[in-house]
């Protein structure tokens, strides 16, 4: 039985983005504190779950977080 695992990015530096990326395997439920948020995308990944009073994000990097919609217009996403 495979169970799926949650990741938690904070803000901070990545000393190897690399192996960092080799680490997420599908299905993972990956979450973002604050500015983790920043490091997870610029990894080429898009946060579950975003957390934190997002002081460390610009308002434009908030924005494009805060709701992704399919083709029908549902919300995919949203922050908490």
């Amino acid at each position: 039985m495979h169970k799926q695992r949650a990741i938690i990015f904070a803000n901070g530096e990545l000393a190897d983005p690399a192996a960092a990326r080799s680490l997420i395997e599908p299905g993972d439920f990956l979450v973002a504190a604050d500015g983790g948020a920043r490091r997870l995308t610029a990894l080429g990944f898009r946060p579950a779950l975003v957390v934190g009073d997002l002081d460390s994000l610009s308002a434009d990097e908030v924005l494009a977080l805060r709701v992704e919609r399919d083709a029908d217009g549902n919300a995919q996403r949203a922050l908490m």
